[in-house]
């Protein structure tokens, strides 16, 4: 009976925001560990069958994509998320925004993939990127199903949702790589991924879609939508420089390699931290009535964000060999060293992604831009020197040098606004 009131306890009273965290937290933990599992398996008879000069010639495609979609973001999952009203009246509004932007967007890839295939003398990069490009567009056509359960903390649907959509697009994206054996298998997942997103969309907030357009609400999207351009295409930019500039450089086949070992460096990233940060959100903003307790909140998710992404961390380095053999296979080996560096970054990262949480909470995204500058300008400065020196441990090493000052930047800074958002205390 005592253990039966301590775990009652722990978790909080029916309803109460620490039941509906932990409840959220766990169902999200878990559609993280199944997705997981399906990419890692995705990634094992993928790598077996492709080469790196196909996932090199995937990265260089996607470059066009993460540009196109970081510096066009509205910010319309993050107002949704973040409301305090309903936001189903201005459903209308928001999806004729995302429709429209699809469409630009699809046009522009189509526009800006032949500098990109001369720039790298390869012309084949022509219709991966105009196929690419769809995905854009695809996406947002269910609507926002799943922003509007994570914003009212139904994470069991979502969860729900996404687990069901991973297990399919694994069946139907090994089968078609069976069918292709070429970089095609690839681009055929990113089409069926983004299908995929739009049916859980749907599927979680059912709706007749509809052109709509409110010129007030229209500005105040693109208001806000403007911080959060800025700090995309700092991202954007760190993301993708490292390719571009081993492209260059070196060759696609490192391009491949560096690929692959980003991908598995950035697993707590991935599917922990970008995972249960929409449930942070939320959780941070209902805490807004309470400032004393938004601080010690966040004192405690921090410690256990480093406890565990540190101890993550430290087991993916001591078994950083092995994972390489077991996922991807001999013949990737060479990717070892870069794989071991870029895990210090993937545990900086997900520890940081709380801080960027709360001071969206904040309402202070221009400290996230601040800190995605910095970010971005150190990269800038570190990235070429070091790959010409090293090769893509070189740039491995320019991601952890500019990520780690740039995150403890952004904690630093949302540890010292919720300070000074701490009532003084009566004498």
């Amino acid at each position: 009976m005592k253990a039966r009131e301590i775990l009652l306890t722990m978790l909080g009273e029916a309803g109460s925001l620490r039941r509906q965290t932990l409840t959220g937290g766990n169902w999200m933990l878990f559609r993280s560990v199944i997705t997981a599992l399906t990419d890692l398996v995705r990634a094992a008879v993928f790598a077996r069958v492709l080469f790196p000069v196909d996932y090199g010639l995937m990265a260089l495609a996607t470059m066009v994509i993460g540009f196109l979609e970081s510096f066009s973001t509205t910010g319309i999952e993050l107002m949704i998320m973040r409301d305090h009203d309903d936001p189903s009246p201005h459903l209308p509004v928001y999806w004729t925004i995302m429709m429209g932007r699809g469409v630009l967007l699809v046009l522009l890839g189509c526009i800006l993939v032949f500098p990109l295939a001369r720039f790298y003398n390869r012309p084949d990069l022509v219709p991966i990127v105009s196929v690419l490009s769809l995905t854009l567009l695809i996406r947002w056509i269910g609507g926002f199903g799943r922003e509007l359960r994570q914003r009212t903390m139904d994470f069991r649907q979502v969860a729900i949702a996404d687990i069901v959509a991973a297990a399919a697009e694994l069946v139907v994206s090994i089968a078609l790589l069976l069918i292709l054996q070429s970089i095609w298998a690839l681009v055929a997942y990113a089409l069926i991924h983004a299908i995929g997103t739009a049916v859980c969309n749907y599927v979680l907030y059912p709706w007749r879609p509809s052109v709509q357009w409110e010129r007030a609400l229209v500005s105040s999207v693109l208001l806000f939508s403007a911080s959060v351009i800025g700090i995309n295409l700092c991202n954007y930019f760190f993301s993708s420089f490292d390719v571009a500039v081993i492209g260059r450089l070196l060759d696609v086949g490192q391009v491949g390699l560096y690929a692959r070992a980003s991908f598995l460096a950035l697993l707590p990233v991935t599917y922990l931290a970008n995972i249960l940060a929409p449930v942070l959100l939320p959780v941070m903003g209902r805490l807004g009535d309470d400032p004393d307790r938004r601080h010690r909140v966040f004192w405690k998710l921090l410690l256990v964000h480093m406890a565990v992404y540190g101890s993550a961390g430290v087991l993916m380095f001591l078994l950083s060999r092995p994972i390489i053999l077991v996922i991807y296979g001999e013949r990737w080996l060479d990717s070892l060293e870069a794989f071991r560096i870029l895990i210090v970054y993937g545990v900086s990262k997900a520890v940081a992604s709380l801080s960027s949480m709360t001071l969206f909470a904040l309402d202070r995204p221009w400290i996230v831009t601040i800190a995605s500058f910095m970010m971005a300008g150190l990269f800038a400065l570190f990235c070429v020197p070091m790959t010409r020196l090293w090769g893509i441990e070189g740039t491995a090493g320019a991601v952890v040098a500019s990520g780690v000052l740039s995150h403890l930047f952004a904690v630093t800074a949302a540890a010292i606004m919720l300070s000074g958002h701490v009532p003084q205390k009566q004498a």
